[in-house]
């Protein structure tokens, strides 16, 4: 297991850079020129010429590439081109609220979305069946800047229970975004397990549990359940990297200083260090959820956990031999 994960990590290094490079180019070759954002368009050439060299971009695309790739190894991700501020310690700021908006709205998904989704499957064509299917098809239908509107105007505007913008007001503050932002992600687990569910309760060994008298509650918990959260463990996974990248919506709705507000306003501004110094934390946050994600197949399923052990005796058996 443990090979695994380092030689998992080793394969995110290329990835990373790769991401970098794509973004980087990107913002190299659209139109626009960040000096003349900055300057304005009263700016004369030699203001702008000697804004250029001050900023490094006067120099070769590969040279300029590079070097940032080396300060990012270095843990320096550049100076913003407006402000001159830390692009790190701006990502050092917004990094936590990001990081619990996307936790707790991932964990709001699941809370809601599992439990909603086995109990859907264990009483299928029931009214408990249809009253879920329709919640899920009504929250995977609405946007998400509409569903944050729409709280803002009920629970904040009329009735005055939640605030309508930042994180002053610590947790409470996070309700809204995080009903708005999981809403979409809510209504897939719950199909997801639906579906998984359904595959796994009609199976052979989940009758034979029931002819040997086993409890209903523990063949749907142990064996039922267990076999079926793999395709849903992928899912969250797979959404909780979307998270990181897609809070957009709900930190602009409620002007949450997130990270996502601030790649849009690098992207604005064309504001390369800052963009991709935040392209470089989701990609780097999205490649180890995705790690953590095929690490805890291992947990779930023992006959995974098997094959990473066998992975590693064949090595140990062909290392020998030569």
């Amino acid at each position: 297991m443990l090979k695994y994960i380092v030689r998992r990590l080793l394969i995110m290094l290329p990835i990373i850079l790769g991401i970098i490079f794509i973004v980087f180019s990107i913002l190299e070759f659209t139109p626009g020129d960040p000096v003349s954002m900055i300057l304005g368009q009263d700016a004369t050439p030699e203001l702008i010429k000697l804004k250029r060299e001050e900023l490094g971009l006067n120099k070769p695309f590969l040279t300029r590439y590079i070097t940032y790739v080396l300060d990012i190894v270095r843990g320096d991700f550049g100076t913003m081109y407006a402000s001159g501020n830390s692009v790190g310690e701006a990502i050092a700021r917004r990094l936590p609220v990001t990081l619990e908006l996307s936790i707790l709205s991932i964990l709001l998904a699941v809370i809601v979305g599992i439990p909603l989704g086995v109990l859907s499957a264990v009483k299928q064509y029931s009214i408990i069946d249809i009253f879920s299917i329709l919640f899920a098809m009504i929250l995977s239908a609405m946007p998400g800047f509409w569903l944050g509107l729409m709280l803002i105007l009920i629970f904040s505007t009329k009735l005055g229970l939640f605030p309508s913008f930042g994180v002053g007001d610590g947790l409470i503050s996070f309700i809204l975004p995080c009903i708005t932002l999981s809403a979409t992600y809510t209504a897939v687990i719950v199909r997801m397990t639906r579906s998984c569910m359904l595959e796994v309760i009609n199976q052979d060994y989940v009758r034979t549990a029931r002819a040997k008298g086993a409890t209903e509650s523990h063949i749907i918990g142990k064996h039922a359940l267990r076999n079926a959260m793999l395709p849903v463990l992928t899912t969250v996974g797979m959404y909780f990297g979307a998270l990181m990248g897609g809070a957009v919506i709900a930190e602009t709705v409620f002007s949450l200083p997130g990270l996502g507000t601030l790649l849009v306003s690098g992207i604005t501004a064309k504001d390369t260090p800052t963009v991709l110094g935040c392209v470089t934390v989701i990609a780097t946050s999205i490649s180890l959820i995705n790690l953590s994600v095929d690490v805890a197949y291992a947990y779930i399923d023992p006959r995974i956990k098997a094959q990473y052990a066998s992975m590693g005796l064949v090595k140990v058996k062909v290392r020998k031999r030569k």
